[in-house]
């Protein structure tokens, strides 16, 4: 599969157990993105979501509970969720601006889908409720 031009930082695979969403997986990239594919459909990504900052994306996840919804972390310290039931084109609510000059680097949702643990590089995990 050829969709990024840079280093891919993470992989997730949808957890939905619906057979339209099986297959469905997200990356991310240091080349600024995050691509939507259906490995059961296609090698070429589905979409591609960006951010106006245009910095490396570090981690995407897939809520547990909600199919459409997912969260990307990037260097520029942006938490920004995106629901595909909303849009396409730009997360849910303005990116959230975690901590000035700190890269976030990891993302993990609670098993509930109501909190995601946020990761960065001067050690620190913040939590934040959905």
């Amino acid at each position: 599969l050829k969709g990024h031009y840079g280093m891919v930082t993470s992989l997730d695979t949808n957890p939905s157990k619906s057979k339209l969403l099986q297959g469905l997986v997200l990356s991310s990239s240091v080349d600024w993105t995050t691509n939507l594919w259906n490995l059961n459909k296609s090698d070429r990504p589905l979409l591609s979501f960006n951010l106006e900052s245009y910095d490396y994306v570090c981690d995407a996840r897939w809520s547990p509970k909600n199919p459409a919804l997912f969260a990307t972390a990037n260097v520029a310290g942006e938490l920004a969720l995106w629901n595909l039931n909303v849009s396409y084109d730009s997360p849910v609510v303005p990116p959230i601006k975690v901590k000035e000059g700190v890269a976030l680097t990891k993302l993990s949702w609670t098993r509930d889908g109501r909190k995601i643990a946020v990761g960065d590089v001067d050690g620190e995990i913040i939590i934040f409720s959905i």
